[in-house]
């Protein structure tokens, strides 16, 4: 049993983990994250285990998700369907379904198999880059746990219930197996989701350090500050040099005390301590963003592929609910008694709003990323306009400017657009064109 003490400092140096606590567990039962955890109550250190055997709970999910998408997909294929005259029917068959299904599937099969590792190093990384910042500043990413992980549980019951709701309507006429592996498969592209946003948050937080931690290097108290100091120095170095470089004194035993060869390291650290711990936090910061950097190349890459195929299939999901929502408004306004009409469209109207919150979410999350990344820039800018500076303060602001500029933080559905609200803008307008390309071939 651990200690009341050890489970305090535990959970202090494991905020990664308190914030994807519950979309992990959530993941682990859906077959999306075969991954567990170990910790040791004597050095309350956390770890990062995916061997087969610590995971057989994970693994054994992440087949019985396969075998029921794979069982859908294929009573989806030999059921016999009419000729498709109606184009929302048509996107929804043709596009929207194949790239839902492969969307769920290609996210188990590869959290499975390939991305296991990556996984494991992306969620050892970020809790490194988290401990490093705790023990630098003094506080961690306690902030997200009380802000995301409540409303995150409460939109996932909710999606949750919506979609019970849809198995209950659809499954009424057509097969059983297939309404219900479609609406596990869409329950699994929203937790996809999800934990890539988590993922994506906890990037951003620790970019928001960075920014906290250079941010006062601007501000005109520390200029001002950093003047005097600059002043002070000048005229306590040459006070302490001359102190130091005296003559020679006879000590106790009659033996000379031998002369300061040179002054240290640390006695300049202390003649110059406004300087000193600037370049160390310039230090810091870009070790800091050189490891969020590989983990943003590490999300890229877990998540390109699931993220291009949601992008896929809530576009065409959009298109064509919004199309046929709005042929069922017209025909229930012609035929008032028909109850079927109003189900299809309260269905149809809770998907879009499902999909419509799932891409802006992931994109409001990217873009406000990348925004940091910005913040930092300009930040880096503004002190190099600072007058006087150290020779090797600039130095490494310079580095550390190049090191943006060519260290970019981008995430993008496997290399095929960025992901930010520029996209999304982009998408939406593509969207409602092929909507009123529908509505005009009715």
């Amino acid at each position: 049993m651990c200690s009341n003490k050890m489970r305090k400092r535990y959970s202090e140096r494991s905020h990664v983990l308190q914030e994807m606590k519950n979309i992990l567990c959530v993941s682990k039962l859906t077959g999306l994250f075969p991954i567990s955890f170990n910790k040791d109550c004597l050095t309350a250190d956390e770890s990062v285990d995916i061997t087969i055997s610590a995971n057989i709970t994970g693994i054994v999910c992440s087949i019985a998700m396969c075998c029921l998408i794979v069982g859908g997909f294929l009573t989806a294929l030999i059921q016999p369907y009419d000729a498709i005259s109606d184009p929302g029917d048509f996107v929804i068959k043709i596009l929207y379904i194949p790239a839902m299904f492969a969307m769920a599937l290609s996210s188990i099969i590869l959290n499975a198999t390939i991305n296991r590792q990556k996984l494991s190093k992306l969620i050892t990384k970020l809790m490194w880059i988290n401990e490093e910042i705790l023990n630098h500043s003094g506080c961690g990413n306690e902030n997200i746990v009380k802000r995301f992980s409540c409303l995150m549980s409460m939109a996932l019951f909710v999606i949750f219930l919506f979609l019970c709701y849809t198995v209950s309507f659809w499954g009424k006429s057509a097969p059983l197996l297939y309404c219900v592996s479609a609406n596990v498969a869409k329950f699994l592209g929203v937790v996809v989701v999800m934990q890539f946003c988590k993922f994506v948050n906890c990037i951003k937080f620790s970019l928001e350090e960075i920014v906290k931690i250079i941010s006062e290097y601007v501000a005109e108290d520390y200029i001002g500050n950093h003047r005097m100091c600059d002043e002070n120095n000048i005229k306590l170095t040459r006070i302490e040099v001359s102190r130091n470089l005296i003559a020679p004194q006879m000590n106790m035993n009659n033996s000379i005390e031998p002369l300061p060869g040179k002054i240290s390291l640390p006695y300049f650290i202390n003649l110059f301590p406004c300087k000193h711990t600037e370049l160390r936090n310039i230090i810091f910061c870009r070790k800091i963003f050189s490891e969020v950097y590989d983990s943003v190349l590490l999300v890229n890459s877990i998540y390109g592929i699931p993220i291009l195929l949601e992008y896929i299939s809530d576009c065409s999901a959009l298109i064509s609910t919004i199309y046929l929502v709005i042929m069922n408004v017209h025909k229930y306004t012609e035929n008032l008694n028909d109850a079927n009409d109003e189900a299809i469209i309260i269905s149809c109207v809770g998907g879009n709003i499902i999909m419509f919150s799932t891409i802006l979410y992931v994109s409001l999350t990217c873009h406000l990323t990348t925004l940091e990344c910005r913040k930092i820039c300009n930040i880096i800018e503004k002190r190099l306009l600072v007058h006087p500076i150290n020779k090797d303060l600039l130095q490494e602001l310079q580095l550390f400017s190049n090191q943006m500029s060519n260290n970019r933080i981008k995430f993008t559905a496997f290399l095929f657009f960025v992901v930010d609200m520029k996209f999304f803008g982009t998408f939406m307008a593509s969207a409602l064109t092929y909507l009123i390309v529908l509505i005009q071939f009715n």
